[in-house]
């Protein structure tokens, strides 16, 4: 049976949190339609600072950002950069399989609503797309690298503040009508359970990288 031991003990508090957030936003799925949802995060569509603040923090769900931190830590933290590394293709193994195969035909908010003949307010210059809503990949990504870096850091301070940037960036692809709130909670889950296992199963000890070595070494 999974349970949490070694690395996975320190960012407790974080998990605690993340999954209280996650069945009460899954309770609202079952008590409202994804419809219903969608349309009351819609009526914030129109107001310029809330729009450009959610287009602007959705980047920090790309694929791109979590290459960027994995370099990062390569240099910093190797043992801690292996996981996420590890964790981005596990989440993406398992994100293509539900995107790409089992959920292939989900529409997205505005072909599903086009399909429903309800138009929705867009925010502009965003591209919206079509089909493979199921799960969201910005969701996975942005949860796959704050867990992992709410194992590294320390302070609870600092683990509450990842896990709400990591809702602010899934959120953001609600506001922005690429996804339903079932989509980036799916999400969430595949980027969480995708570092949870990484760590927990890759036993790598601490080590100093090149880099670290190389300083130490001219220090002395």
């Amino acid at each position: 049976m999974f349970s949490l031991k070694g690395e996975l003990v320190r960012p407790k508090y974080f998990l605690a949190a993340y999954w209280v957030s996650l069945c009460i936003l899954t309770a609202l799925c079952f008590v409202f339609s994804k419809a219903d949802i969608h349309l009351t995060s819609n009526q914030w569509i129109g107001n310029p600072p809330v729009d450009q603040f959610f287009k602007m923090i959705t980047l920090a769900g790309d694929g791109t950002v979590a290459f960027v931190l994995v370099a990062v830590l390569a240099v910093w933290r190797p043992r801690y950069a292996i996981w996420l590394l590890a964790s981005i293709v596990l989440s993406t193994l398992l994100l293509w399989l539900f995107k790409y195969g089992f959920f292939s035909s989900n529409l997205r908010p505005c072909a599903w609503f086009s399909k429903e003949c309800t138009s929705l307010k867009l925010v502009p210059g965003v591209k919206v797309h079509s089909l493979n809503s199921f799960p969201s990949g910005h969701a996975t990504t942005v949860f796959g690298y704050c867990s992992l870096l709410a194992v590294m850091f320390t302070g609870n301070g600092i683990r509450l503040a990842l896990l709400l940037f990591a809702w602010l960036v899934a959120y953001s692809r609600v506001h922005l009508s690429l996804h339903f709130l079932e989509d980036i909670l799916a999400g969430s889950f595949l980027g969480v359970l995708s570092t949870l296992l990484c760590v927990h199963f890759l036993k790598i000890k601490d080590f100093r990288s090149p880099f670290q070595r190389f300083k130490n070494h001219s220090g002395n």
